[in-house]
């Protein structure tokens, strides 16, 4: 069973309880309702300015404000074509106590922060809704900003499901074509423009925005991904970053193998979280203990792969491969209030129907029950993904990739190494992956959940302790992120950051 990485992506809501922290209360405070003197900063770069200073014309729309920002399509480039980006804005709920703009990003990469700033009420924090305009940019490619599309629904289908069997020749065919075919149409959306469907492209567009936006600095909350394109942006313009939160960390500089072993070892260990609580509860599918609900999830996920279970209620797709059974199972690990509904689709598939498993799948993959998409994630995150970070083995032997697969997570390890991947036939080469220090920046928040299985807890510790003037805050917890998922430690902290620029105290501060 070998699947290519898992995208990372943000999960439900999440009830648990918490502690608190000293120095979380604050009002919005004079030190950043009154932004920095804009001569004190570094100037904006002038060959750009046919785009910082544009206007942007805002329409009501759906919850808030809508408009189009232009930037260019290449930076290096700025006198040539231009790309039009989607900009939603939600104003803040007290102009007088206004601090400014805070934009957001969900993560993905290719999960639209037009959608997630619409939802401005849950993302953020009352008092924090009060005191800044929510606003959300959907990156290059993604959402509303002139999104790839690489493949028809009907092949995005082949492409996610479709069972790669590297041991027989037919399997490594059938894996090559599905690949070339997707390559081949990412190539024919965005012709030249491939290149610069990148993290510090979009990085450089958050700056246009900002400065159209009339900021001094940027006010920014990351989850997931968005995490990857804040760190970036503070390494490229350190001296711009107002609050800036980090949650549920990726690392700007890890290469394909790095992010696959760290990434199965977050699954492996929110999957023994997850059985143990199914076995717990009583009655579960899998086993009656730890290690037989192991072996039954495998012996699952084998039968998935060579004889697929029925499918019910889910348009074109009418068998379970190993495929769409792992994008399944993965889902129900981003959330723990999605494990009773996990619990049932194993129930449901140990008893012949892989309906239940094929319906968490299609969340994980933003794809309706009839077989339509909601949005093109899954081909944004494979561009982002191949454009950002260099593809195959850096140099380790096949035994040693599998050795750290197999260490890391016997369970998920065989499931993500994958024998080869889009990446590795991919026609843009990445530059060489950045390391997110952020030199002179303000203080920057990074919150890393213990049992987060898409980003595993090292990587917030690693990238807090990369960055300059990185804050770390550790939540005792299950599912992917922390702020606004039901912990009032958490929420708590995060706001006060953002309302006051007040960091948790202490170097161990957790919840």
């Amino acid at each position: 069973m070998r699947r290519d990485a898992l995208a990372l992506l943000t999960g439900g809501a999440m009830l648990l309880a918490g502690c608190t922290l000293p120095g979380q209360e604050g009002a919005l405070p004079e030190d950043l309702r009154t932004a920095a003197p804009e001569e004190s900063l570094p100037p904006v770069d002038p060959a750009l300015e046919r785009f910082t200073g544009q206007e942007l014309e805002w329409e009501d729309c759906e919850g808030g404000q809508c408009a189009t920002l232009d930037v260019p399509l290449d930076h290096d480039r700025p006198a040539g074509e231009t790309v039009s980006l989607a900009v939603f804005r939600a104003p803040a709920k007290d102009a007088d106590r206004r601090i400014g703009s805070l934009l957001v990003n969900p993560g993905g990469p290719g999960s639209s922060a037009v959608e997630y700033a619409r939802a401005a009420d849950q993302v953020v924090g009352p008092a924090v809704r009060e005191g800044y305009d929510v606003v959300g940019l959907d990156p290059r490619g993604v959402g509303s900003s002139e999104p790839v599309d690489c493949l028809d629904d009907a092949g995005m289908d082949v492409f996610i499901g479709g069972v790669e069997d590297p041991d027989s020749a037919a399997g490594r065919k059938r894996g090559q074509r599905q690949v070339a075919a997707f390559v081949e149409g990412c190539e024919q959306d965005l012709g030249k423009g491939l290149g610069e469907v990148t993290t510090e492209t979009a990085a450089r567009d958050l700056e246009i925005l900002r400065a159209v936006l009339g900021d001094s600095q940027l006010h920014y909350l990351g989850k997931s991904y968005g995490t990857t394109l804040g760190a970036t942006y503070a390494e490229l313009f350190p001296e711009r970053v107002g609050a800036m939160v980090l949650d549920g960390v990726l690392p700007t500089d890890l290469d394909a193998v790095e992010m696959g072993v760290g990434q199965a070892e977050g699954f492996e260990r929110a999957t023994n979280a997850f059985l143990d609580w199914c076995v717990e509860e009583g009655d579960c599918p899998l086993g009656g203990d730890r290690e037989a609900a192991v072996d039954g999830l495998k012996e699952l996920l084998e039968e998935a792969e060579t004889d697929p279970l029925p499918v019910r209620g889910h348009g074109a797709v009418t068998e379970l491969t190993v495929g769409w059974a792992t994008y399944g199972v993965a889902s129900g690990m981003y959330s723990e209030t999605s494990w009773p509904a996990l619990r049932a689709a194993l129930r449901q598939a140990r008893d012949g129907d892989g309906s239940g498993l094929m319906g968490l799948a299609g969340q994980y993959a933003d794809r309706h029950p009839d077989g339509g998409y909601a949005s093109n994630l899954m081909e944004a995150f494979t561009v982002y993904t191949c454009n950002d970070r260099p593809a195959g083995s850096g140099g380790r032997s096949r035994a040693e990739v599998e050795a750290a697969y197999d260490e890391a997570a016997p369970l998920w390890g065989e499931l993500m190494r994958g024998e080869g991947s889009v990446c590795e036939d991919w026609p843009v080469t990445p530059d060489e992956p950045l390391t997110a220090r952020a030199k002179g920046s303000a203080p920057i928040l990074v919150v890393g959940t213990t049992r987060d299985p898409a980003t595993p807890y090292e990587w917030a510790e690693e990238v807090a302790g990369e960055l300059e003037n990185g804050r770390l805050l550790r939540f005792d917890g299950d599912g992917h992120t922390a702020y606004r998922r039901g912990n009032a430690c958490v929420d708590g902290a995060v706001d006060a950051y953002l309302l006051s620029g007040t960091v948790p105290e202490g170097e161990d501060a957790s919840c």
